[in-house]
C-alpha cells in the first residue's frame, strides 16, 4: 500500500485541513460511554481481506499520533518549500536568457553605430584631402603665372622692399595710435566713483585717496589705495581701477562700528575685532553703545586693543551680538531699534551685567541681567514686550530680570 491510498483510507492528504486533523485527535478523548457505539460501527470481520490488506492496515486514523502528524506537516511543508526553489531558479534562468539576448541587440547596435561613425569620419577625411589638393593646386599655378609678392619692383631705384616698407609703415602707424589714444581727453581723471563706504563721505575718501582732477587714468594708484588704508582706520581694504572714458572707481571694505569703551581719556569706537576706529573725548549721543567696567591701558588708533582675551570683554560682544540678533528677528514694521537706542552695557565684579536703553516714548530703562547663559532668550523677550506695548508709558526705571519673575521698580529721582 503506498502513501496516498494511505492518505485516502485514513483522510488524511492535500484536502484535509487543520480542523479534520483535529477532530480525529480529539475522538481518542471520547469518554467511555460512548465507545461501544463506535466498537459496533466498526466492527469488521478480522477473516475478510480487502484487495490484499491486512487487518492492520484498517486501523482507523485516530491512532495516528501527534508526532506522526507533526512529521506529515513537515513533509508537506518541505516539498511545497522545494516546489516554490525550483520554480524561482527556473524564472531566474528565463531572466539570465531574456538578458543574453537584451545585451546581443545592444551590442549589434553599437556595432552598427561604430561602422555609421566610420563612414563619417572617412567621408570628412576625404574632402579635407580635397581642398588641400585643390589649395596646393592653386599656390602651384600662382607661382608659374606670377611675381611672388616679396620680388615684386615699384621703385627701382628705392633701395627697400615693399614687404620692409609695410612693416615701418604699420609700425609708426600704431607709435601714433598709442601717443593719440594716451593722450586723449577721455585718458584723464574727470569723475571719481566711490562704492562699499558706509561710515565715511565719499567727500572724506577722495580727500585721503590724493588723486588730483586731470591725472592719468592708467597712472599706478597701488599708493593711492595703500595711503587711503593707512589714512582711515574705518577702510580695511581698497581697490582702484580705471572706469573708461575719464574716471576711476574706488571701492573699499570698511570695518563696522560696534560699541564705544570707557576709558580714562574718553571713549574710543571699536569693531568687532578689537579696532580702534575713533577717539572721542566728551559723551554725545553718537557715543552709545557704551561699554563700562573694562580696564583699558592705552588705545591706538587704527591697532586693536590688549583686551581682546578678556573673559568680561567677550561677555559684553555676546551681549551685543544677542541685541542684535533680537532686532533682526523682529516681527514689527516700525522703525525702534534696539542696538540703536541702547546706551550702555556695564559689568561689575560680582559678574551682574546691567543695560541701559531708552524705550520708544523716552524713558530710560536700565535692565539688570544674571549672566550670559540665557541672554539671547532675554533679548527676544525685552525686544518682544517693547513691541507689543507693554512698556507703553513707563516711567524712568529699572527692570530686574535675574529671577523667575521680572521685577519694575520706578526710578526715585
Amino acid at each position: 500500500m503506498n502513501d496516498n491510498e494511505l492518505d485516502k483510507l485514513f483522510g488524511v492528504g492535500e484536502e484535509a485541513g487543520q480542523e479534520e486533523i483535529e477532530e480525529e485527535i480529539s475522538k481518542e478523548e471520547v469518554s467511555p460511554a460512548d465507545a461501544p457505539a463506535e466498537e459496533d460501527a466498526d466492527k469488521k470481520d478480522p477473516d475478510e481481506d480487502i484487495e490484499g490488506f491486512s487487518e492492520e492496515d484498517f486501523k482507523p486514523s485516530k491512532e495516528l499520533s501527534k508526532k506522526d502528524l507533526k512529521e506529515l506537516k513537515k513533509k508537506q511543508k518541505q516539498e511545497e518549500k522545494e516546489r516554490l526553489l525550483k520554480e524561482k531558479e527556473a524564472r531566474k534562468a528565463e531572466e539570465k536568457r531574456k538578458a543574453a539576448m537584451s545585451a546581443a541587440e545592444r551590442d549589434k547596435e553599437r556595432a552598427k553605430a561604430a561602422e555609421e561613425y566610420a563612414r563619417e569620419l572617412e567621408k570628412k577625411r576625404a574632402e579635407a584631402r580635397r581642398r588641400k589638393a585643390l589649395k596646393a593646386k592653386a599656390r602651384k599655378e600662382a607661382k608659374e603665372n606670377g611675381i611672388p609678392l616679396d620680388e615684386r619692383e615699384y621703385l627701382k631705384d628705392f633701395p627697400l622692399k615693399f614687404r620692409t616698407v609695410l612693416l615701418i609703415f604699420l609700425a609708426i602707424s600704431m607709435l601714433l595710435f598709442v601717443w593719440a589714444f594716451l593722450n586723449h581727453p577721455a585718458m584723464r581723471v574727470q569723475t571719481i566713483i566711490v562704492e562699499g563706504n558706509y561710515a565715511l563721505s565719499d567727500e572724506k575718501i577722495i580727500e585721503s585717496l590724493g588723486i588730483e582732477p586731470g591725472e592719468h587714468i592708467l597712472t599706478n594708484h597701488m599708493v593711492s589705495a595703500r595711503r587711503l588704508v593707512t589714512n582711515n582706520p574705518y577702510i580695511m581694504s581698497a581697490s582702484v581701477t580705471p572706469v573708461f572714458p575719464s574716471g576711476i572707481k574706488v571701492t573699499v571694505d570698511e570695518r563696522t562700528k560696534i560699541a564705544y569703551i570707557k576709558t580714562a581719556d574718553g571713549y574710543v569706537a571699536i569693531d568687532d575685532e578689537g579696532t580702534v576706529l575713533e577717539f572721542s573725548a566728551q559723551y554725545t549721543d553718537e557715543v552709545h553703545p557704551v561699554i563700562c567696567g573694562l580696564n583699558v591701558d592705552h588705545a591706538v588708533l587704527g591697532q586693536k586693543l590688549d583686551i581682546l582675551d578678556d573673559m568680561d570683554y567677550q561677555k559684553m560682544i555676546i551681549v551685543l551680538g544677542a541685541v542684535l540678533a533680537a532686532d533682526m528677528n523682529s516681527t514689527k514694521d516700525d522703525d525702534y531699534s534696539l542696538f540703536d537706542n541702547l546706551q550702555e552695557v556695564r559689568i561689575i565684579p560680582s559678574g551682574l551685567i546691567f543695560i541701559t536703553l531708552e524705550l520708544p516714548e523716552g524713558s530710560v530703562l536700565q535692565v539688570k541681567l544674571d549672566d550670559i547663559d540665557n541672554i539671547s532668550d532675554d533679548m527676544h523677550w525685552l525686544m518682544y514686550a517693547i513691541e507689543e506695548g507693554a512698556m507703553r508709558d513707563l516711567p524712568h526705571g529699572a527692570l530686574d530680570m535675574t529671577g523667575d519673575e521680572y521685577i519694575f521698580r520706578e526710578s526715585v529721582s
